[in-house]
Protein backbone atom coordinates (compact mmCIF):
# COMPACT_ATOMS: atom_id res chain seq x y z
CA UNK A 1 0.00 0.00 0.00
CA UNK A 2 1.66 3.42 -0.67
CA UNK A 3 2.08 5.92 1.49
CA UNK A 4 1.29 9.78 1.74
CA UNK A 5 2.21 12.01 4.91
CA UNK A 6 0.45 15.02 5.47
CA UNK A 7 1.19 18.25 7.75
CA UNK A 8 -2.08 19.51 9.10
CA UNK A 9 -3.06 22.02 11.68
CA UNK A 10 -3.01 20.84 15.03
CA UNK A 11 -6.76 20.08 16.25
CA UNK A 12 -7.89 17.71 19.26
CA UNK A 13 -11.06 16.14 17.56
CA UNK A 14 -10.94 17.43 13.83
CA UNK A 15 -14.83 17.48 14.21
CA UNK A 16 -15.44 21.53 13.76
CA UNK A 17 -14.07 22.34 17.19
CA UNK A 18 -12.97 25.97 17.51
CA UNK A 19 -9.45 24.87 19.66
CA UNK A 20 -7.24 25.21 16.21
CA UNK A 21 -3.39 26.04 16.81
CA UNK A 22 -2.57 27.71 14.05
CA UNK A 23 1.19 27.24 14.36
CA UNK A 24 2.92 27.91 10.85
CA UNK A 25 0.04 27.85 9.25
CA UNK A 26 -0.44 31.35 7.88
CA UNK A 27 -4.10 30.98 6.53
CA UNK A 28 -5.00 29.35 9.47
CA UNK A 29 -3.45 32.62 11.74
CA UNK A 30 -5.17 34.96 9.48
CA UNK A 31 -8.61 33.26 8.99
CA UNK A 32 -8.82 31.59 12.43
CA UNK A 33 -10.04 28.17 10.91
CA UNK A 34 -7.97 25.55 8.59
CA UNK A 35 -10.27 22.99 5.84
CA UNK A 36 -8.90 20.47 7.78
CA UNK A 37 -11.35 21.31 10.64
CA UNK A 38 -13.26 18.32 9.38
CA UNK A 39 -10.60 15.82 8.64
CA UNK A 40 -11.77 12.74 11.29
CA UNK A 41 -15.53 13.64 11.41
CA UNK A 42 -17.71 11.18 9.26
CA UNK A 43 -20.42 12.24 6.98
CA UNK A 44 -22.71 9.12 5.79
CA UNK A 45 -20.17 6.52 6.51
CA UNK A 46 -16.88 8.37 4.90
CA UNK A 47 -14.60 11.15 5.93
CA UNK A 48 -13.12 13.65 3.81
CA UNK A 49 -9.70 14.85 4.39
CA UNK A 50 -7.54 18.22 3.61
CA UNK A 51 -4.15 18.87 3.47
CA UNK A 52 -2.80 22.85 2.67
CA UNK A 53 -0.83 22.09 -0.41
CA UNK A 54 0.72 24.94 -2.25
CA UNK A 55 -0.95 24.27 -5.81
CA UNK A 56 -3.89 22.77 -4.76
CA UNK A 57 -2.68 19.60 -5.95
CA UNK A 58 -1.49 16.32 -4.91
CA UNK A 59 1.63 14.37 -7.42
CA UNK A 60 -0.22 11.30 -7.49
CA UNK A 61 2.11 9.91 -9.80
CA UNK A 62 4.39 9.22 -6.92
CA UNK A 63 2.12 7.13 -5.66
CA UNK A 64 2.04 4.81 -8.86
CA UNK A 65 -1.38 6.69 -10.89
CA UNK A 66 -0.80 7.18 -14.55
CA UNK A 67 -0.66 10.67 -15.33
CA UNK A 68 -4.31 10.68 -16.96
CA UNK A 69 -5.77 9.71 -13.41
CA UNK A 70 -8.19 11.75 -11.65
CA UNK A 71 -7.44 9.85 -8.42
CA UNK A 72 -5.50 6.92 -6.88
CA UNK A 73 -7.11 4.30 -4.65
CA UNK A 74 -5.80 2.20 -1.69
CA UNK A 75 -3.15 5.26 -0.44
CA UNK A 76 -2.25 5.09 3.45
CA UNK A 77 -2.83 8.77 4.67
CA UNK A 78 -0.67 10.31 7.49
CA UNK A 79 -1.49 12.74 9.11
CA UNK A 80 1.07 14.43 11.87
CA UNK A 81 1.06 17.78 13.18
CA UNK A 82 3.21 19.66 15.40
CA UNK A 83 3.09 19.10 19.30
CA UNK A 84 3.88 22.10 21.08
CA UNK A 85 6.89 19.64 23.09
CA UNK A 86 7.47 16.73 20.84
CA UNK A 87 7.70 18.35 17.45
CA UNK A 88 5.77 17.02 14.24
CA UNK A 89 3.99 13.17 15.44
CA UNK A 90 1.05 11.05 14.15
CA UNK A 91 -2.22 12.48 14.99
CA UNK A 92 -3.83 9.79 12.93
CA UNK A 93 -4.64 7.99 9.75
CA UNK A 94 -6.90 7.09 6.71
CA UNK A 95 -6.50 3.65 5.09
CA UNK A 96 -7.22 2.33 2.15
CA UNK A 97 -7.91 5.82 0.57
CA UNK A 98 -8.65 7.64 -2.30
CA UNK A 99 -6.16 10.68 -3.28
CA UNK A 100 -7.19 12.84 -5.32
CA UNK A 101 -4.84 14.82 -7.71
CA UNK A 102 -6.64 18.55 -7.37
CA UNK A 103 -8.82 19.26 -4.47
CA UNK A 104 -12.59 18.61 -4.77
CA UNK A 105 -15.50 20.89 -4.32
CA UNK A 106 -16.68 20.90 -0.95
CA UNK A 107 -19.57 18.90 0.62
CA UNK A 108 -20.15 20.53 3.88
CA UNK A 109 -19.14 24.28 5.13
CA UNK A 110 -17.21 26.24 7.61
CA UNK A 111 -19.29 25.49 10.79
CA UNK A 112 -18.47 29.23 11.94
CA UNK A 113 -18.53 30.58 8.36
CA UNK A 114 -21.90 28.99 6.45
CA UNK A 115 -20.84 30.64 3.00
CA UNK A 116 -16.57 29.16 3.04
CA UNK A 117 -16.90 25.43 1.57
CA UNK A 118 -14.27 22.61 2.94
CA UNK A 119 -12.92 21.39 -0.10
CA UNK A 120 -10.99 17.91 0.18
CA UNK A 121 -8.26 15.47 -1.37
CA UNK A 122 -8.83 12.36 0.15
CA UNK A 123 -12.24 9.99 0.97
CA UNK A 124 -11.58 6.90 2.95
CA UNK A 125 -14.20 4.79 4.86
CA UNK A 126 -14.98 5.94 8.51
CA UNK A 127 -14.11 2.15 9.80
CA UNK A 128 -10.89 2.98 7.86
CA UNK A 129 -9.95 6.30 9.58
CA UNK A 130 -8.02 6.51 13.38
CA UNK A 131 -7.51 9.50 15.02
CA UNK A 132 -5.32 9.14 18.10
CA UNK A 133 -6.64 10.94 21.30
CA UNK A 134 -4.00 14.15 22.15
CA UNK A 135 -2.78 11.94 24.85
CA UNK A 136 -1.37 9.24 22.79
CA UNK A 137 -0.19 11.53 20.37
CA UNK A 138 4.00 10.66 20.76
CA UNK A 139 5.29 8.87 17.77
CA UNK A 140 7.90 11.54 16.61
CA UNK A 141 8.45 12.25 12.64
CA UNK A 142 12.03 13.10 11.26
CA UNK A 143 12.04 16.65 9.93
CA UNK A 144 15.86 17.49 10.29
CA UNK A 145 16.00 18.57 6.28
CA UNK A 146 14.15 20.69 4.35
CA UNK A 147 11.20 18.64 1.96
CA UNK A 148 10.80 16.28 5.36
CA UNK A 149 7.59 15.72 6.92
CA UNK A 150 6.72 18.85 8.90
CA UNK A 151 8.72 21.37 6.52
CA UNK A 152 6.61 19.95 3.37
CA UNK A 153 2.49 19.59 3.65
CA UNK A 154 2.85 16.18 1.92
CA UNK A 155 5.78 14.23 2.11
CA UNK A 156 6.04 10.53 -0.30
CA UNK A 157 7.68 8.38 2.23
CA UNK A 158 8.40 5.09 0.30
CA UNK A 159 11.04 7.43 -2.05
CA UNK A 160 13.28 8.40 1.19
CA UNK A 161 15.86 5.94 2.39
CA UNK A 162 15.66 7.56 5.90
CA UNK A 163 12.02 7.60 6.11
CA UNK A 164 11.64 3.84 5.03
CA UNK A 165 13.77 3.03 8.31
CA UNK A 166 10.79 5.55 10.58
CA UNK A 167 8.00 3.63 8.14
CA UNK A 168 9.41 0.43 9.59
CA UNK A 169 8.86 2.13 13.01
CA UNK A 170 5.38 2.92 11.97
CA UNK A 171 4.16 -0.20 10.67
CA UNK A 172 4.91 -1.37 13.90
CA UNK A 173 2.79 1.01 16.06
CA UNK A 174 -0.13 0.80 13.07
CA UNK A 175 -0.21 -2.72 13.84
CA UNK A 176 -0.07 -2.67 17.31
CA UNK A 177 -3.49 -0.17 16.84
CA UNK A 178 -4.82 -2.04 14.29
CA UNK A 179 -4.80 -4.77 16.21
CA UNK A 180 -6.65 -3.55 19.11
CA UNK A 181 -8.70 -0.90 17.61
CA UNK A 182 -9.28 -0.52 13.62
CA UNK A 183 -11.84 2.81 13.51
CA UNK A 184 -11.56 6.17 15.34
CA UNK A 185 -14.82 5.78 16.38
CA UNK A 186 -14.41 2.75 18.38
CA UNK A 187 -14.12 2.40 22.09
CA UNK A 188 -11.93 0.06 24.11
CA UNK A 189 -13.72 -2.41 26.46
CA UNK A 190 -12.02 -0.57 29.19
CA UNK A 191 -9.90 -3.56 30.57
CA UNK A 192 -6.27 -0.82 29.83
CA UNK A 193 -5.04 -3.29 27.86
CA UNK A 194 -5.11 -1.91 24.16
CA UNK A 195 -3.32 1.36 25.79
CA UNK A 196 -1.17 -0.62 27.54
CA UNK A 197 0.32 -2.62 24.08
CA UNK A 198 -0.16 0.95 22.79
CA UNK A 199 2.26 2.61 25.40
CA UNK A 200 4.96 -0.54 25.25
CA UNK A 201 4.95 0.11 21.36
CA UNK A 202 5.89 3.53 21.82
CA UNK A 203 8.06 3.35 24.46
CA UNK A 204 10.34 0.89 22.04
CA UNK A 205 9.76 2.93 19.11
CA UNK A 206 11.40 5.99 21.07
CA UNK A 207 13.98 3.60 22.65
CA UNK A 208 15.34 2.06 19.23
CA UNK A 209 15.18 5.38 17.93
CA UNK A 210 17.81 6.78 20.88
CA UNK A 211 20.02 3.57 20.78
CA UNK A 212 20.60 4.85 16.65
CA UNK A 213 21.34 8.34 17.49
CA UNK A 214 23.39 7.55 19.98
CA UNK A 215 25.71 4.87 17.61
CA UNK A 216 25.24 6.08 14.52
CA UNK A 217 22.90 6.07 11.24
CA UNK A 218 24.89 2.61 10.05
CA UNK A 219 23.11 -0.24 11.54
CA UNK A 220 21.13 -3.45 10.50
CA UNK A 221 17.40 -3.71 11.70
CA UNK A 222 17.05 -7.19 13.72
CA UNK A 223 13.75 -6.78 15.38
CA UNK A 224 11.69 -8.88 12.42
CA UNK A 225 14.35 -12.24 12.99
CA UNK A 226 13.58 -13.05 16.64
CA UNK A 227 17.11 -13.79 16.65
CA UNK A 228 17.68 -12.67 20.31
CA UNK A 229 18.83 -9.04 19.62
CA UNK A 230 17.28 -5.66 17.99
CA UNK A 231 20.18 -3.59 16.00
CA UNK A 232 23.55 -4.39 14.67
CA UNK A 233 26.16 -1.79 14.11
CA UNK A 234 30.07 -1.89 13.48
CA UNK A 235 32.26 -1.34 16.38
CA UNK A 236 36.16 -1.60 15.74
CA UNK A 237 35.73 -3.94 12.72
CA UNK A 238 33.20 -6.38 14.95
CA UNK A 239 29.86 -6.46 14.74
CA UNK A 240 27.74 -5.33 18.13
CA UNK A 241 24.66 -7.05 18.76
CA UNK A 242 22.63 -4.75 21.02
CA UNK A 243 19.24 -6.15 22.73
CA UNK A 244 16.80 -2.05 23.49
CA UNK A 245 15.52 -2.01 25.99
CA UNK A 246 13.19 1.55 27.43
CA UNK A 247 11.08 2.88 29.57
CA UNK A 248 9.30 6.15 30.90
CA UNK A 249 10.96 6.22 34.02
CA UNK A 250 14.57 7.25 35.38
CA UNK A 251 16.04 4.10 36.47
CA UNK A 252 17.53 1.12 34.22
CA UNK A 253 15.30 -1.78 34.47
CA UNK A 254 14.24 -4.18 31.73
CA UNK A 255 12.04 -6.87 31.50
CA UNK A 256 13.24 -9.40 28.42
CA UNK A 257 11.62 -12.09 26.74
CA UNK A 258 12.53 -16.23 26.73
CA UNK A 259 14.42 -15.66 23.54
CA UNK A 260 16.59 -12.79 24.48
CA UNK A 261 17.43 -14.25 27.71
CA UNK A 262 18.89 -17.27 26.40
CA UNK A 263 21.64 -15.26 24.22
CA UNK A 264 21.67 -13.03 27.64
CA UNK A 265 22.58 -16.20 29.33
CA UNK A 266 25.21 -17.39 26.14
CA UNK A 267 27.12 -14.13 27.16
CA UNK A 268 27.11 -14.40 30.50
CA UNK A 269 28.31 -18.06 30.45
CA UNK A 270 31.45 -17.07 27.38
CA UNK A 271 29.34 -18.92 24.79
CA UNK A 272 27.88 -16.30 22.77
CA UNK A 273 30.21 -16.00 19.36
CA UNK A 274 28.11 -13.67 16.93
CA UNK A 275 29.90 -10.77 18.10
CA UNK A 276 29.81 -8.24 20.80
CA UNK A 277 26.70 -7.78 23.02
CA UNK A 278 25.16 -4.51 24.57
CA UNK A 279 21.92 -4.63 26.60
CA UNK A 280 20.64 -1.01 25.82
CA UNK A 281 18.35 0.36 28.10
CA UNK A 282 16.52 3.34 27.80
CA UNK A 283 14.64 5.91 30.20
CA UNK A 284 12.75 8.71 30.27
CA UNK A 285 11.75 7.32 26.70
CA UNK A 286 9.45 10.49 26.56
CA UNK A 287 11.71 13.07 27.56
CA UNK A 288 15.73 13.01 27.89
CA UNK A 289 15.52 9.86 26.39
CA UNK A 290 18.98 8.41 28.36
CA UNK A 291 21.01 5.71 26.81
CA UNK A 292 22.41 3.04 29.39
CA UNK A 293 24.23 0.80 27.33
CA UNK A 294 25.54 -2.75 29.56
CA UNK A 295 28.73 -4.87 28.78
CA UNK A 296 28.89 -7.71 30.60
CA UNK A 297 32.16 -9.03 32.15
CA UNK A 298 32.50 -11.98 34.88
CA UNK A 299 34.12 -9.89 37.07
CA UNK A 300 32.00 -7.25 37.67
CA UNK A 301 28.69 -8.30 36.17
CA UNK A 302 27.03 -5.67 33.55
CA UNK A 303 28.23 -2.28 33.45
CA UNK A 304 26.68 1.05 31.51
CA UNK A 305 29.70 2.26 29.31
CA UNK A 306 29.00 5.41 29.81
CA UNK A 307 28.48 5.56 33.65
CA UNK A 308 29.69 2.80 35.34
CA UNK A 309 26.14 2.51 36.63
CA UNK A 310 25.29 -1.42 36.87
CA UNK A 311 22.24 -3.89 36.88
CA UNK A 312 21.65 -7.51 37.69
CA UNK A 313 19.57 -10.13 36.20
CA UNK A 314 16.47 -11.52 38.57
CA UNK A 315 14.97 -15.07 37.08
CA UNK A 316 11.51 -15.41 37.27
CA UNK A 317 9.10 -17.94 36.52
CA UNK A 318 5.56 -17.60 35.22
CA UNK A 319 3.07 -19.73 33.58
CA UNK A 320 -0.59 -18.77 31.70
CA UNK A 321 -3.63 -20.90 32.01
CA UNK A 322 -6.40 -21.16 29.65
Amino acid sequence: MPNLICNVVWMPHYRGEADVHAGGFDYVSINGYGHELLNFDALNGKVYGFVQTRNSTVNINRLGAKPEDDFMDGVRVIFISTHEELGPVVIGWYENARVWRRKQPGLRSVPTHPDVKIDFQFEASADNAMLLPVSQRLLTVPNRKKGFPGQSPVFFPDESDEMRTWMRKFEKYFDEKKSGQTSGTKKSNGSGRNTDAEHNALVEISAIEAVIAALGPDYRDRQADNCGWDLEFERGGKKLCVEVKGNSGLTPRAEVSPNEYRIIKEVMEGRFTDGDYRLAIVTDAFGGRNVHLFAFTVSKGWVCERTGASVNATERIAAVFS
